[in-house]
């Protein structure tokens, strides 16, 4: 049997996040969930989906410990399979439930959202990252935010997007 294990490698294998899963569900004292990834087989294929869209499935359940994942996930750079999907998804859950994020988690986004911007890095789910940060508010960031380089027209429509009165309030 053919299997194609669409799971990420290292810190982002399937073993890695449900070893960081259950240390996030004791340090928040919450039961943890199943987080076996989606099969799917045909014939002599079986295809194995990737465990984060289990993870973001809590996320948007409110679990803290599937929240602190996503918040992993989109402070990452590297490609994984599905990535540019994953990395939306996540962020789209985490906006879902701003009012479980701690003060430091929304600091780490905001921070996220500026470094992207001053590299001139606004790959497609960036859009949802923006969305996020609009969200949760990016008053702390507007000295940074004003001071970014909008040369390129993508940052500066996001830069213009993220200090609009919304935005900021």
């Amino acid at each position: 049997m053919e299997i194609r294990d669409y799971n990420g490698t290292g810190e982002w294998s399937r073993d890695q996040i449900e070893q960081r899963y259950r240390a996030y569900c004791a340090q928040y004292g919450i039961s943890a969930r199943d987080l076996a990834p989606r099969e799917h087989q045909e014939g002599p294929i079986r295809w194995v989906y990737p465990i984060m869209d289990r993870v973001i499935d809590g996320a948007k359940e409110g679990d803290l410990a599937c929240v602190q994942l996503c918040l992993e996930l989109i402070q990452q750079d590297q490609g994984f399979p599905f990535g540019m999907v994953l990395k939306s998804q996540a962020a789209r859950a985490l906006r879902r439930c701003v009012g479980l994020l701690a003060d430091g988690q929304k600091k780490l986004i905001r921070q996220r959202v500026i470094t992207m911007l001053s590299r001139g890095y606004t790959p497609r789910e960036f859009g949802e990252y923006a969305k996020l940060a609009k969200r949760i508010g990016m008053e702390e960031n507007i000295v940074e935010l004003s001071a970014i380089d909008r040369s390129q027209p993508y940052v500066e429509r996001f830069c213009r997007y993220l200090e609009s009165e919304k935005g900021l309030a």
